[in-house]
């Protein structure tokens, strides 16, 4: 017979509310204390089985961190058989179903039927998350020849060892410059100014991935003292007649770059755009400007050299926030009336945000859909959460201890617990509500993991906004991610 029963969630971890406490601040008055946990080792919440329920001493270091919730206990045969007579009718085709599958299913599968690991095809099996990292396996092998063409400075033979490895994997060919950062042999990905949307996602996906060994020897963009000029220009002594300007403020710098009528404009942009990432960092160049514009007058250019002493000084009065060393650099920006226009669901309220990948954050989403090459693995996904203003205008650190805290979960909840699940990529903000981006590299996982935040994400009334080759689809983050209505305000 099952039983319902008044519970908490603490820190990924389901626990029955003590006798006579009906109030959640009363246990962290309690200090340590003796309480049950709700085992998930056969099963999935908000529903648990005596056979795994056992008492633990628990002391609630920080009360934020706990929700309240109901649960349902079953004995273990009862569990088993409305399970059995769930899965007969919704895994039907799934490969993970049938005789001798192992008891997977009890931990993936929820009794009202959820389950992200369904797989009709072999060829389902392979997510990006596995082709990356089967990719730096690959690359791992390379890894003597690659570091014998940076100390000979062969850039062309290390170019040329690496592209039947991108070509195997249906990668765009990425030009990089190897040489060695801080003691380690380092990888740079050579996109320039005028890098595609294509380049920025698949760096973003292949580079920065973790995947890459230590996760610190493969660079989106050129940190400073390691840039290697790339032809357009003389870093100690550029073209009299090369000079830029900034243009706006804040979220919206523009880099203005004179080139007279006759003038080779590309030529030009280049340039400037190398000089500066000689001496400032690509990472810093790429988060100050929003973008790049070319102008036939010469009024108020400056030269590289001031240029370079304008944008230092500018960047002495940003805010702490403002911190444009990282790699890959983090973005500010503004959105126009034209973005609320074309914006995805749930976006149309932003204001302005940060991004280490604005193609994603900022702009259209179609690459995804149309480009014939890895990239159309990517998912992209947001979290909506409305707030009331003040300080509920940002994201509480409690949901993003939860979001960036799954080491500290149980491993028994956690789906292919080495996997490189997701990268977040920053988030925007309106008057009402806020989003933060997630590229997502294992769909199945990320969606079972966020499954596992029910409690954390209703309490704040998250939804979840998945893009992808295939739709754009809107869920509620409740246990079973119920689609929402087109009749709900979205």
């Amino acid at each position: 017979m099952n039983e319902r029963r008044q519970a908490f969630y603490y820190e990924y971890r389901y626990y029955l509310m003590p006798d006579g406490c009906f109030d959640v601040q009363e246990l962290a008055e309690r200090g340590t204390f003796r309480c049950t946990r709700l085992g998930e080792e056969h099963c999935i919440a908000p529903n648990f089985i005596c056979e795994d329920m056992r008492e633990e001493e628990l002391t609630i270091t920080d009360v934020r961190r706990v929700f309240p919730v109901e649960v349902t206990i079953y004995p273990q045969a009862e569990y088993n058989a409305l399970l059995e007579k769930q899965m007969a009718r919704s895994c039907a085709g799934c490969l993970c179903y049938g005789p001798g599958k192992g008891d997977d299913e009890y931990t993936i599968c929820s009794l009202d039927g959820v389950c992200f690991m369904r797989r009709e095809d072999r060829a389902d099996d392979v997510d990006i998350s596995d082709l990356a990292r089967w990719f730096w396996q690959d690359m791992q092998e390379l890894a003597a020849p690659i570091a014998a063409c940076i100390d000979k400075g062969d850039d062309a033979g290390l170019n040329e060892l690496v592209k039947p490895l991108f070509e195997r994997y249906f990668i765009d060919v990425i030009p990089l410059h190897g040489t060695v950062t801080e003691g380690k042999y380092a990888l740079y990905a050579c996109g320039g100014l005028n890098e595609s949307a294509s380049y920025r996602l698949l760096v973003s996906a292949w580079m920065l991935s973790g995947q890459s060994g230590e996760g610190d020897n493969v660079f989106s963009e050129w940190t400073l003292g390691n840039f290697r000029p790339l032809g357009s220009f003389d870093v100690p002594d550029p073209a009299p007649d090369l000079c830029a300007r900034i243009e706006g403020e804040e979220f919206d710098r523009c880099l203005i770059v004179y080139a007279p009528e006759e003038g080779d404009e590309l030529a030009r942009v280049n340039a400037v755009y190398e000089y500066l990432c000689a001496k400032l960092g690509e990472n810093v160049v790429l988060g100050f400007f929003e973008g790049v514009q070319v102008s036939d007058s010469m009024t108020d250019m400056l030269s590289p050299a001031r240029l370079v002493e304008e944008i230092g000084a500018q960047l002495m009065q940003l805010p702490e926030e403002c911190d444009f060393s990282r790699v890959p650099c983090v973005r500010h920006y503004s959105l126009t009336e034209h973005w609320a226009a074309v914006a995805p669901p749930l976006r149309t309220g932003m204001v302005e945000g940060v991004s280490s990948c604005l193609e994603l954050s900022a702009a259209s989403h179609e690459q995804l859909r149309s480009e014939e090459s890895v990239t159309s693995l990517l998912t992209f996904c947001y979290l909506h959460i409305p707030h009331s203003g003040g300080d509920e205008a940002l994201p509480s650190e409690v949901l993003l201890w939860y979001l960036g805290s799954f080491d500290q979960a149980p491993r028994e909840i956690i789906t292919s617990p080495d996997a490189c699940v997701s990268l977040p990529l920053g988030m925007s903000a309106g008057d009402e509500e806020y989003v933060l981006d997630f590229l997502v590299f294992g769909p199945r996982y990320f969606y079972d993991r966020l499954r596992r935040l029910a409690p954390v994400l209703k309490a704040y009334g998250a939804k979840l906004v998945v893009i992808n080759r295939e739709d754009t689809v809107v869920l509620h983050c409740d246990e079973s991610f119920t689609p929402v209505s087109q009749t709900e305000d979205i």
